[in-house]
């Protein structure tokens, strides 16, 4: 590793986020890149529940976060809320996703394979492993740019606060616009999201 790297991971190491991650208990992967995040070692994670590990780049300069997490056969993560964005991609298995607001009624939509997804920002959710195999899903995230702000992890994850973008997404949860497919990863990893032949259901 070059000084340059090394001096950079050093600086992290007292920021919020860096403290956070490693108060959750789980690797914390570091370097310029990674090969296959499908073949991150992971460790077990008490808070969301399966494996999980973060993965710490050099060029994220605290402002993205990245962790990967994988769901057991038949098994689900924790429900969560927090005051980040997330976006998701399923790398591999079947599943579904809830999402509701405190005291609302559970919204639901499934993903396969290189689905991409994001949940409302506040808004609890949980993801449910459907299949007879492990789920493997990678996360981005601006969880850094929150927990050096505010440096209070109890808000972060407990805000009673409902955002205004999350109406709205409950609102497209329940009522999709036209014969419109969810967004995907495709193979190649580049996000798609293409409409539907006309005829389909």
């Amino acid at each position: 590793m070059t000084k340059e790297f090394q001096d950079s991971m050093a600086s992290l190491q007292g920021t919020g986020y860096y403290r956070w991650m490693q108060s959750e208990g789980i690797p914390v992967v570091e370097g310029f890149s990674v090969e296959d995040v499908r073949a991150i070692e992971l460790g077990p994670w008490r808070r969301l529940g399966g494996k999980g590990a973060f993965v710490s780049l050099f060029g994220m300069e605290g402002q993205t976060g990245m962790y990967v997490a994988e769901i057991p056969p038949g098994g689900a993560l924790n429900p969560e809320r927090h005051m980040y964005e997330e976006m998701i991609c399923i790398l591999t298995g079947h599943g579904a996703t809830e999402v509701w607001q405190e005291g609302g009624k559970k919204q639901l939509f499934e993903w396969e394979p290189w689905s991409l997804f994001a949940p409302p920002l506040n808004t609890w959710h949980r993801l449910v492993n459907g299949g007879n195999e492990p789920v493997r899903l990678i996360a981005v995230t601006t969880a850094p740019i929150a927990l050096d702000f505010y440096r209070n992890p109890e808000f972060i994850f407990n805000c009673p606060l409902i955002s205004p973008s999350a109406s709205a997404a409950k609102t497209a949860i329940s009522k999709p616009a036209g014969n419109f497919m969810p967004s995907a990863c495709n193979r190649s990893g580049k996000p798609t999201s293409s409409p539907m032949p006309k005829g389909s259901k």
